[in-house]
């Protein structure tokens, strides 16, 4: 159950600003999140069952977010059913376009290779969102 609703970007900023993780919103985050990441419960639940079914002693798991900015106008319409105002939308993009550097699938398959990942998969997608299951 979420605690508070997510009205961190409602009222008009007078200048742009870069996101920042503070107390203000950490209140406000399961709202935030739940609005902003679609399927994040069913994502999470996935995480746990594929960390528990590839778990191994002595390993790390890591639970890492990124997106890319095709179909950005379905993730704008999709924050618009979960209550997010014209006005609410391009300022925490705005807010989050400094912090959050969009990366393509086909960028952070490379970089789990890169970090030695022998294998990795797909195991979610939705547009422009990807959840992604590697193995080092």
């Amino acid at each position: 159950m979420r605690k508070s609703k997510d009205e961190f970007f409602k009222e008009s900023f007078n200048k742009p600003f870069d996101f920042q993780f503070t107390n203000k919103v950490a209140v406000v985050f399961d709202d935030m999140v739940h609005r902003s990441v679609p399927f994040y419960d069913e994502i999470q639940r996935m995480i746990a069952e594929l960390a528990g079914d590839n778990y191994q002693e002595d390993s790390n798991a890591y639970d890492l977010g990124s997106f890319n900015r095709q179909f950005i106008k379905y993730y704008y319409d999709m924050k618009k059913r979960h209550d997010y105002s014209e006005m609410e939308i391009p300022q925490k993009r705005e807010a989050l376009e400094n912090v959050l550097i969009p990366d393509k699938l086909s960028e952070n398959v490379s970089l789990l290779s890169n970090a030695g990942c022998s294998h990795s998969d797909v195991f979610f997608k939705w547009y422009n969102f990807a959840g992604i299951i590697a193995k080092k």
